[in-house]
């Protein structure tokens, strides 16, 4: 068991480097954590049925959705990551 107060650090990664190193990594595990929730809530919502955009033309399915995507919806999708990046 850990001793109250201590952190789950497995790997080490406290030992790294300076205050803002492991203020940074902190900073991108939640930042990834709450993409992950995002895409996950995505996820759930198109298989449920539920499609934001192009009048539901798409496949309830997320993978062949995927498939499905104009390549102009695909340069949509990787630009928008980009400028939120």
């Amino acid at each position: 068991t850990t001793e109250f107060g201590k952190i789950w650090d497995p790997l080490g990664l406290a030992e790294m480097g300076s205050d803002e190193t492991i203020a940074w990594f902190r900073h991108s595990e939640v930042k990834h954590g709450r993409v992950a929730m995002a895409a996950c809530l995505g996820w759930y919502l198109n298989a449920g049925g539920v499609h934001p955009a192009f009048n539901s033309a798409l496949s309830n399915d997320p993978l062949k959705a995927m498939v499905e995507l104009p390549a102009v919806g695909w340069v949509q999708f990787v630009l928008g990551c980009g400028a939120i990046e």
